[in-house]
């Protein structure tokens, strides 16, 4: 089933269901009210979620797990939800900051409070007291406990935008110390709406490649500048998304011959053609791309079925037509 369908039935068991949820919230039966809540949403992805009330109204949310891929999904869920939902629920993407809690795991207690932090570009060394006996042990599980430790202080979102890596320090710096617990204060001063979860996927990476060469299959290999919102498949790491989702690309041919500014004209009429005849509902891009031999747009395919129809119904306008290919 497409992942578009599987977000159809979901959306819809939640707004069947939304009111007894709220009841069981109400006579704080909170476990049969996530219970609800993991039965309709497990459907689409494994879940991490919570479920909570802020004075006002009720709140459903989700985690992106430190995951770009999940976080597409979760935006692409939230959009189905109607307006009138809204009256009494927050659909949130990315947990909220917790603050001071202590995190306790493998044999120690860090508080918050015992941490401080240095930043360089966006890297931030850590050092704690704490730590150091289980640094010299084993450097994972200190890593472990750090990105848990950050991820309460500033919350899902900001440690995915803000955060590039991470460090444990042996040893205390002399300058530019900054306590944990005023990283949200120094992040919110420093950048703009920090919580906002668009700004990611919003962020485009612009590429050029070197090693281009020519090709006689769209292959990518002829690739010579693009953008991207996944660095990954810069890095050739594998993205992967949840069931009933493809990752994959279209491909159209270009004429090597004619002047670059006659193929990016090419180029800008047949995006026009592919977008205003593709839908968000079957897919969202993410990239594009100039080779040697071919032009490419990256793409998550929400409904296979459904877009292969419309690539279909593409190629019946347009001379040149487009292929589409999974990575």
């Amino acid at each position: 089933m497409s992942f578009y369908k599987k977000v159809q039935i979901a959306v819809n068991a939640f707004i069947e269901n939304e009111k007894l949820i709220r009841k069981y919230m109400e006579d704080k039966n909170y476990d049969v009210a996530l219970g609800i809540c993991a039965d309709i949403f497990g459907k689409l992805f494994s879940l991490d979620f919570e479920i909570g009330y802020n004075g006002k109204k009720y709140e459903l949310i989700f985690s992106t797990l430190n995951s770009k891929e999940r976080l597409y999904e979760l935006l692409y869920l939230k959009s189905y939800f109607p307006n009138n939902i809204y009256d009494n629920w927050n659909i949130v993407i990315g947990v909220k900051p917790i603050r001071e809690i202590e995190v306790k795991m493998h044999d120690i207690i860090v508080d918050p409070k015992e941490v401080d932090i240095y930043i360089k570009n966006n890297n931030i060394s850590i050092y704690s007291k704490k730590l150091i006996p289980l640094l010299k042990k084993d450097k994972n599980k200190a890593l472990e406990i750090v990105a848990i430790l950050l991820k309460n202080t500033i919350g899902d979102i900001p440690f995915m935008k803000y955060i590039n890596g991470v460090d444990v320090l042996t040893h205390p710096k002399i300058f530019n110390k900054m306590p944990l617990i005023k990283l949200p204060n120094y992040l919110e001063q420093k950048y703009q709406d920090i919580y906002n979860p668009y700004d990611i996927v919003n962020n485009m990476a612009v590429y050029q490649n070197e090693k281009a060469k020519h090709t006689d299959r769209p292959n990518k290999k002829d690739v010579i500048f693009g953008n991207t919102s996944f660095i990954q498949i810069l890095e050739k790491k594998q993205i992967s998304f949840d069931d009933g989702i493809e990752f994959g690309y279209i491909a159209f041919k270009i004429n090597s011959n004619k002047e670059v500014n006659q193929v990016l004209k090419a180029k800008q009429d047949l995006e026009t053609v592919i977008k205003e005849n593709t839908t968000d509902d079957t897919v969202k891009y993410v990239g594009d791309s100039v080779g040697i031999n071919y032009c490419y747009y990256d793409a998550i395919v929400w409904d296979k079925e459904e877009f292969l129809n419309q690539i279909e119904n593409i190629n019946q306008k347009v001379e040149n037509k487009i292929e589409y290919i999974t990575y």
